[in-house]
Formats: structure tokens, sequence, C-alpha cells
């Protein structure tokens, strides 16, 4: 999993297919399950705030997810 900072409050997380596989989520679930989906993104956004070292607010936060299939 890489991150690329592109502002304050956006930035872009590279995954790959078995890195989502290792954390228990597929590409359906973003459609039919979205407490799952929620909770993987919470995380992502987390792991990306302490990565690039962002200071995480209440406010919302933009998230460029690009996931490779490979």
């Amino acid at each position: 999993m890489k991150f690329k900072k592109l502002s304050d409050d956006k930035f872009r997380c590279y995954i790959s297919k078995e890195e989502m596989d290792e954390s228990g989520i597929q590409l359906t679930d973003f459609m039919t399950n979205q407490s799952k989906a929620q909770s993987f993104v919470h995380d992502i956004v987390n792991k990306a705030c302490n990565a690039l070292d962002i200071k995480q607010q209440a406010g919302a936060y933009s998230v460029q997810m690009m996931i490779f299939l490979n």
C-alpha cells in the first residue's frame, strides 16, 4: 500500500488486490456491504494520516483509491 499526499486534506492510496484480500474486503463489498467498506476506508484514512503526517480533523477528506488487479 502506498500513499501520496495531494494537499492538507487530500491523498491518494495505491492498493493491490492482494492487500485488499489480506484486509478481508472485496470490490463487491463497496456496493453490497456499506459498513464493511466504510470500516475499510476509515482504516485506510488512519494509515494514510499516520504515514503522511496529516492531522486528523472532524472534517471531510478526499480519498482517491486505486486498486491494482494484477
